[in-house]
């Protein structure tokens, strides 16, 4: 079935994301010739000092935050082709497309009732989509790199390639990623989806034959704010709570993972995460109105004005029908696709992370707020 399919799907992503975590790991043992760039270590190299000074070493700890950024990199490189995997089966566009063009083949009387209600359900799936996945790419970006982090903090030795923390990965990925793309993305979806009614209600499609842009950046506006309402109901609703963890962790270092879980959990309850994650999916959306923008509401021809300022150039409206696939489109666009034949191998390779994701994975205050927990006692 699709959902047994979805479960070994997330179940496949995780093991070949640990398993290519171990391989790193266990690479890196005489390998301390990293690179970053001068923009991403200053701020960086500034909180270091501060650790420093306690006599910690600089040069060490910079290899240490090298080393947790590429290892984000090959999770997220397995993690978000499965998430994409995961929300088209969450929210099945597809079925409601192919209902409509059945109904409209067909000698059915008075269809025009049902066919309505399709298309309700088309926007309603669409916009669900759309924030879904600015809502699920955000968290994963920002829990993962609060869990590297974390173990860096608790095994500043094991994650920089002397030692192992394999088993606690292993832990924690297991632990918190199988609820994120499962029952947390149920909730989510369910939870956006009243979100969505509510506001576009009164968003008919058959009469909606002319939606700005402004309209449609309006709508949105109002559903981030009613979904972000209260942030702590949304937070719940995403994440697992440590609590819930007990019965699936286990091994030798249940114990030391499940106190990993808690300091997480404390963690994304904070002020700063929550301006840390509002900060991720700003970039989410800024993202999606620059490409809905550009793509559907310019003039076939904008081509023709590169270089100049889009902003100024003159928009045209589309109707809603033509814009619900687009929405969907600009968002799962977002997600790198899977492979067609995934392995270990292919995601340790040169594939590199979108310029998309790098923004919504690395703005200043997630980048501080990461800093924060491995530099500060």
């Amino acid at each position: 079935t699709t959902r047994m399919k979805g479960r070994i799907a997330i179940t496949s992503a995780l093991v070949i994301c640990i398993s290519a975590y171990y391989s790193y790991n266990s690479s890196l043992h005489s390998d301390d010739t990293e690179e970053v760039s001068d923009a991403e270590t200053t701020n960086e190299k500034n909180i270091l000092e501060i650790k420093d000074q306690n006599n910690t070493s600089l040069i060490d700890n910079s290899k240490i935050i090298i080393r947790i950024r590429n290892q984000f990199d090959i999770a997220a490189r397995q993690l978000l082709p499965t998430l994409r995997i995961k929300i088209t089966e969450v929210i099945d566009i597809d079925v409601t497309v192919r209902k409509i063009k059945e109904l409209r083949a067909s000698a059915i009387p008075d269809k025009a009732a049902l066919e309505d209600d399709l298309w309700n359900e088309l926007k309603i799936s669409s916009f669900c989509t759309l924030f879904v996945t600015s809502y699920m790419l955000s968290s994963v970006c920002s829990l993962l790199r609060i869990q590297l982090h974390l173990l860096a903090k608790n095994f500043p030795f094991d994650i920089s390639g002397v030692g192992s923390c394999d088993e606690k990965f292993s832990s924690l990925i297991q632990g918190t990623f199988h609820h994120l793309f499962g029952q947390g993305m149920l909730l989510l979806s369910n939870f956006i989806r009243e979100k969505v009614i509510e506001v576009l209600n009164p968003w008919i499609v058959k009469d909606m034959l002319q939606v700005t842009f402004q309209d449609l950046l309006e709508v949105m506006v109002k559903i981030r704010r009613s979904i972000e309402d209260d942030f702590s109901t949304l937070i719940n609703l995403i994440f697992i709570p440590p609590e819930a963890n007990t019965n699936i962790l286990s091994g030798n270092e249940a114990h030391t993972v499940q106190k990993l879980l808690f300091q997480i959990w404390d963690l994304l309850e904070s002020p700063m995460f929550q301006g840390a994650f509002s900060e991720s999916l700003n970039s989410c959306f800024k993202l999606i109105f620059i490409a809905l923008r550009r793509n559907v509401f310019l003039p076939p021809n904008n081509t023709m004005f590169e270089g100049t300022d889009h902003s100024q150039l003159p928009m045209r409206t589309v109707a809603l029908a033509s814009l619900l696939p687009q929405i969907k489109a600009v968002a799962l666009r977002l997600l790198p696709q899977a492979p067609s034949s995934p392995s270990t191998s292919s995601f340790n390779s040169s594939h590199e992370l979108s310029p998309e994701i790098r923004e919504v994975a690395s703005g200043p205050l997630l980048d501080h707020f990461c800093l924060s927990i491995f530099t500060h006692a």
